[in-house]
């Protein structure tokens, strides 16, 4: 059958392109969205830019560490603007969550969880050493007490994702929140704004994912704070801009740190059934893969043990799932398969 000889050609995972940086998150019926916390009516200025003078523009090398690295700009500017914070604590606690800690880059989500719920550690409790290779890089002691209660003191109230189809959502959060992070496509930078110094870099070639501060604006162009060091951008200072019109195809998604968001609205953003949020495959263990194992019960009418791994059962039932409904059925349960079963 034409569906089995997929097995073995194609993979509905994200494609290489995607493999440093942001990876693709799946949707979520729990988000919050800031406009929903946010008086839309108020006027916005013309232009706004919110002061970052005092940040350190740290440099991620060749790291795939941008969500460590954006988070931490947006983190210096809402919580110790004269006191550098730890990307690579952000980014190696994310990495301690997402479930493939060989692999480069996380998900922008995470990085929500991560200051809602652990914060972030200063620069001279883990050191920005972006000269270390990958698995050194996250290789830090979460056990550490001092390292913890630091980090907690930044601890943020809550996050909402800002829409990034929308200029005016995108103004608001940078008034009202002092800015967020935002996920981009690489590949289609230009040299007049965000690409001046890299005329001829691989990452220019590549559909790649990247996640840099958004602090600013004037009228339809953003200014953005980036992780590629001081000497990166139109000014040679860390910073670049671009024009919405230009970039709205390639905007992904928008996330910013807001007290606004209470755990009133938190809590009710829960009430609703489980939602996927990491891809899962053969050999993953965890409450997502029994979670899923029950739903496949229920879809398909079978009776799959609900032991949390992720074994032969478990990949034989997504097969048939995802033959089902249309999907590549490799077995493998990727953004496809979780949007379909998140839908």
């Amino acid at each position: 059958m034409k569906w089995l000889k997929n097995i073995f050609t194609k993979k509905e995972e994200y494609p290489l392109e995607f493999d440093y940086g942001v990876l693709p998150d799946v949707s979520d019926n729990r988000d919050i969205y800031l406009d929903d916390v946010l008086d839309t009516f108020t006027p916005l200025p013309d232009k706004f830019f919110n002061d970052i003078s005092e940040i350190v523009p740290v440099d991620q090398r060749r790291l795939g560490a941008c969500v460590g690295h954006a988070g931490g700009h947006l983190m210096q500017f809402l919580e110790d603007k004269e006191r550098e914070l730890s990307a690579r604590y952000a980014y190696a606690v994310c990495k301690s969550l997402d479930g493939i800690p060989d692999k480069e880059g996380t998900y922008t989500r995470l990085l929500g969880k991560v200051f809602t719920e652990r914060g972030i550690a200063d620069e001279r409790t883990i050191d920005n050493n972006s000269r270390k290779d990958h698995e050194e890089y996250i290789d830090v002691d979460f056990d550490d007490n001092q390292v913890v209660r630091n980090a907690l003191r930044r601890k943020k109230l809550g996050y909402a994702f800002v829409n990034v189809k929308d200029r005016d959502s995108m103004k608001r959060a940078i008034v009202e929140e002092g800015g967020f992070v935002l996920s981009m496509r690489v590949g289609n930078w230009d040299g007049e704004y965000l690409y001046p110094d890299f005329p001829n870099s691989d990452r220019e070639m590549r559909n790649a994912r990247h996640l840099i501060y958004c602090y600013g604006y004037d009228g339809d162009v953003f200014y953005i704070f980036n992780s590629w060091g001081k000497r990166w951008g139109h000014y040679r200072d860390g910073t670049g801009r671009f024009h919405f019109d230009d970039y709205k195809n390639d905007l992904y998604e928008g996330m910013t740190f807001s007290d606004k968001v209470t755990p009133k609205i938190q809590e009710k953003a829960k009430i609703v059934k489980y939602i996927f949020t990491r891809s899962m495959y053969f050999g993953m263990r965890g409450l997502d893969i029994m979670k899923l194992q029950e739903r496949l019960n229920v879809e398909l009418s079978m009776k799959i043990p609900t032991t949390g791994y992720y074994g032969k059962i478990t990949k034989g039932a997504v097969m048939v799932y995802q033959y089902r409904n249309g999907l590549v059925a490799d077995g493998w349960a990727g953004r496809n398969t979780l949007n379909k079963l998140n839908s």
